[in-house]
């Protein structure tokens, strides 16, 4: 078969149309590593202990991004993981109890907050459209990955705020 413009190759040695669930799912998981890989810089842009831990972070989350794409890339189950020390159903655990975690209850992100705090938060809306586009490609251990993912990025979204909170107060 003759590869035409408007086809790609799902690498199985099948064509399918650029739209197709999966070559989505390809192109928001580019798109976000893209993503990633900018506010990581911006987190090291802002130096001191706390810019290399949100930078470190990223970086540990984009693995698990690269790790998602191979996992859709050779059509595999993706290996179980943490992130940062925690496993998926802990990371929840602290996010939905944000007083006990953070001292604080769920708020929405405000204009105030510092630059690492306002990335973090678009990446994790980002995450969760990815999320979106993961769930017509059948595969839940992708979309469940994600829905972890999104949850760590609120988690380490609380954390900046904590931080930009103590910067302030300096």
């Amino acid at each position: 078969m003759i590869k035409r413009d408007f086809l790609t190759a799902l690498g199985n040695g099948a064509f399918v149309s650029k739209a197709h669930p999966r070559i989505a799912l390809r192109g928001a998981l580019d798109l976000l590593a893209a993503e990633f890989l900018e506010a990581e810089a911006l987190c090291r842009g802002q130096g001191g202990e706390a810019g290399h831990f949100f930078a470190d972070s990223l970086s540990e989350a984009g693995r698990l991004l690269m790790a998602i794409l191979g996992a859709e890339l050779s059509e595999k189950p993706l290996a179980p993981f943490t992130l940062f020390g925690l496993a998926p159903e802990a990371i929840r655990a602290e996010i939905h109890h944000p007083e006990k975690t953070f001292g604080a209850a769920h708020a929405p992100p405000g204009a105030d907050a510092g630059p690492v705090a306002l990335r973090l938060n678009l990446l994790r809306a980002r995450v969760r459209q990815t999320e979106l586009a993961a769930l017509p490609t059948g595969r839940a251990d992708i979309a469940s990955a994600l829905n972890t993912l999104s949850s760590a990025l609120y988690w380490l979204y609380r954390k900046a705020l904590v931080w930009d909170s103590e910067r302030a107060g300096e």
